[in-house]
Formats: structure tokens, sequence, C-alpha cells
């Protein structure tokens, strides 16, 4: 599904009001529920939909080509499971979606490249090594924490995603798609030599300072870093509420094992 105006523009739709179309969405999203069965959402990314135009020699504005492209195959668990969210809350949700997508066509393209060039071990090396790194922050967490990878690749952003860190009834910490799409991520960068941060941001506590911990994304891998709010509060606007603490992260290696 479209999520924003320039989807519409570009499944040459530029004619209908998006509002109007999240309405019909919306009704069909609903009517489809209503089945019984799971029902599964996918956002569209314009830059991979453009890419599949450009292979199937397809007009992105062609009556049939949105539905050519929705039958190309995904993964299950990739897809957003529809609970019933009111129709602008599905909207939000859809819209995070598509960057998160955006992100994981992005990591999944450079993995690929490295398999192409130096076999399948660089990529289960590099997967290997984001797991332990994942590992590491989640388990050096606490509840209620949140972690935001950023990653930067030759001059451009290779993507970023965040996740909460909440200890389930089951005991789990986090959410496993939220984790293999940050274990994703990680790989991609790790593979690059690309930049950026990771950061652990406490979760609101009355009367406290919110606490960020920092870690520069390197060729080294991840590092403790005391510029947290060099790097971070420059592009992070006032906050109206607690004070923000920036501090290194604590060392991964000795958590990682």
């Amino acid at each position: 599904m479209a999520v924003d105006e320039a989807d519409l523009v570009l499944l040459g739709r530029a004619r209908e009001s998006f509002a109007s179309y999240w309405a019909g969405v919306d009704a069909q999203v609903r009517a489809a529920a209503r089945t019984g069965l799971p029902v599964r959402l996918r956002p569209l990314v314009a830059f991979d939909f453009e890419a599949f135009c450009a292979r199937r020699r397809l007009d992105p504005r062609g009556r049939d080509t949105l539905a050519a492209y929705q039958a190309e195959p995904v993964p299950a668990e990739e897809l957003l499971l529809y609970q019933g969210e009111p129709a602008d809350v599905l909207l939000q949700l859809m819209r995070g979606e598509r960057d998160a997508w955006a992100t994981g066509l992005r990591a999944r393209s450079v993995l690929s490249r490295a398999v192409a060039q130096f076999g399948a071990a660089a990529e289960d090396e590099s997967r290997a090594a984001a797991r332990q790194l994942v590992d590491a922050l989640v388990g050096g967490a606490d509840d209620g924490d949140v972690l935001v990878l950023v990653a930067k690749a030759a001059g451009s952003v290779l993507g970023s995603y965040g996740l909460a860190v909440g200890r389930a009834a089951d005991g789990t910490l986090v959410d496993e798609r939220d984790r293999r799409r940050m274990e994703t991520l990680l790989a991609a960068a790790l593979l690059t030599s690309a930049r950026g941060t990771a950061t652990l941001a406490s979760a609101p506590r009355p009367g406290a300072n919110e606490r960020v911990r920092v870690w520069e994304l390197s060729p080294a891998g991840l590092t403790p870093s005391e510029h947290g709010e060099l790097i971070l509060a420059p592009n992070t606007p006032a906050p109206r509420g607690p004070k923000v603490d920036y501090v290194p992260g604590f060392d991964l290696l000795g958590r990682s094992g």
C-alpha cells in the first residue's frame, strides 16, 4: 500500500487525495479482517518498486503493475500483522514499516554483493559478529530502554533502526523481528566499514534525567564514546522534559564474550 502522496504520484494516481485513498485502504483492511483470517500488510517502498519496474520493463502507472509487484514473494514474518488499529494509527505504523523496509532492502543488497564477491562466509561472519553485538547491547539494557542504530556508508545513509527492550512474559527481551532487522543492518554496516552511532536511551523516570549511553560505529565495530553530546545533541531538538545525560556505553566485547 502507498503511505504518502508521493507514492500516489508514482502510481499515477496524483489526482486522488491521499485522505480518500487511505480511507479506502482502511475499509479494505477492515473488511479482510472480518473474514477471521490474519491480515498482513506491506508498505510500498518507492526505490524498490521503481527497480522492479525497470527489471520487468513495466510502467509504474500501469493498471497491472502494482499487482505484479505485490505478487513478488516476501517472508511472511516481515509483514505487519493487522490488529484492528484505527486508520490514523495504522498510517503511522505503515510509514514506520516503510522506513524499516527501505533500510532492510539496502542492508540486504550490501550483504548480497558481499556474497557475490567473497562468498557466503562473508555474510555468515558479519551476521555472527552483529548478533554478538546486539546480544551484548540488549543484555546490558534495562527494562524500558530504547536501542537505536544509525549507519552511514560511502557518504549516504545505509539506514537506521530502533527497538524497545522489555522483558515479556516468556522471558524474551526484544521482539524477534526487531532483533533480526537490527542484526541485518549492523551486519551490512560492519561489511562496509560504515560510520554511525548506537544509543541506548533509558526509559523516562519521574524526577530523573534521561540517560543515553553512546557507542560510535567505525571499521573497528562499536566502541564506547565520550562524545555523545557533541555527536547527538546538535541534531536533537532541545527536550521539554528531563535533561539528557550522554554517557559512554559499556564495553561490548566483555559482554559478548
